[in-house]
């Protein structure tokens, strides 16, 4: 029977092979090393191909490719940090907010739930679900732009202006800030969740 990899590195038995029962386990570092491996390989290294394409006009077409894949990367993440099976019903835009908290620019612009709101429709569910974004929401890598601005700070429901580059450096720096606080096991309520969703997976591999 082929084996089953649920990372480029490793496969299913690696992960079913730790012993994770005790604080001190050294086996907690190859857990974290296959996390880590599962993230990078899934979403972090296709997003890093696209920005590094020679190809000019493949590089300047992949913001809904690029955005596309921070989204599916919100949103699992977010469940490593709840310990969750799935995202919960009706929690899919606090998924967003909650992540969006971890970051400060990201924070500051997605002060309220209904600024993230208009986030979660015109973006992510507008390229998620019918390849593009809705109302005048736009993507682009123009320089020297913020992270997200408002199409009209006085109409939000016209949508947002987001700088694909900038906001998925934002998305990686989040991703490395939760990589460091398992990898520092001080909090292993954070290990225990990210153990348990991983668990998850397992069961479905």
């Amino acid at each position: 029977m082929k084996e089953i990899r649920i990372s480029p590195k490793y496969s299913l038995n690696d992960w079913t092979g730790l012993d994770l029962g005790l604080v001190g386990s050294p086996d907690w570092k190859v857990a974290i090393d296959i996390f880590q491996d599962r993230i990078e390989g899934r979403f972090l290294r296709q997003v890093d191909e696209l920005l590094a394409n020679k190809n000019k006009g493949i590089r300047s077409f992949a913001g809904f490719v690029i955005i596309a894949i921070d989204c599916l990367l919100i949103e699992t993440l977010e469940q490593f940090n709840r310990g969750a099976k799935r995202t919960g019903k009706d929690e899919d835009e606090k998924i967003f907010h909650d992540f969006f908290q971890r970051s400060t620019p990201l924070a500051s612009f997605f002060n309220t739930t209904d600024k993230t709101r208009v986030f979660y429709n015109q973006i992510r569910c507008g390229i998620l679900h019918q390849a593009q974004t809705k109302k005048k929401s736009i993507i682009h890598y123009r320089i020297g732009t913020p992270v997200l601005a408002w199409i009209d700070p006085n109409d939000i429901s016209q949508g947002i202006s987001l700088n694909r580059t900038k906001f998925h450096r934002e998305v990686k720096n989040i991703f490395e800030d939760y990589l460091l606080g398992l990898r520092k096991g001080r909090d292993l309520n954070l290990r225990r969740k990210m153990q348990r969703k991983m668990n998850f997976i397992a069961k479905q591999s």
